[in-house]
């Protein structure tokens, strides 16, 4: 887990990675939901962090991506359980 950014924007707890990809990927949003998973639950209202990706383009501009729903974190933590079960039962992860 290597956050590239934790702290608080416009007064809400936020989770933001930089991105430098030529085009957005789906699973942007499961890396910034576990990083937000791994993190102690913010103290501040709404209590869950603000998920943001921000992608830099090479022409110097940049392109804002926001997972604010349930599903990614949902995925993710479905995934490391799927993980963990292979592992227990012998499985090695490719």
């Amino acid at each position: 887990m290597k956050l590239d950014r934790e702290g608080i924007l416009n007064r809400e707890p936020l989770v933001l990675e930089i991105k430098t990809a030529e085009t957005a990927e789906p699973s942007w949003g499961l890396q910034v939901a576990a990083y937000a998973l791994g993190l102690p639950r913010p103290c501040l209202p709404p209590f869950e962090y603000h998920r943001v990706v921000v992608q830099l383009k090479p022409a110097g501009t940049y392109k804002l991506h926001t997972f604010s729903g349930p599903d990614e974190p949902r995925a993710f933590k479905s995934a490391l359980h799927l993980a963990y079960w292979a592992l227990r039962h012998g499985k090695k992860l490719e």
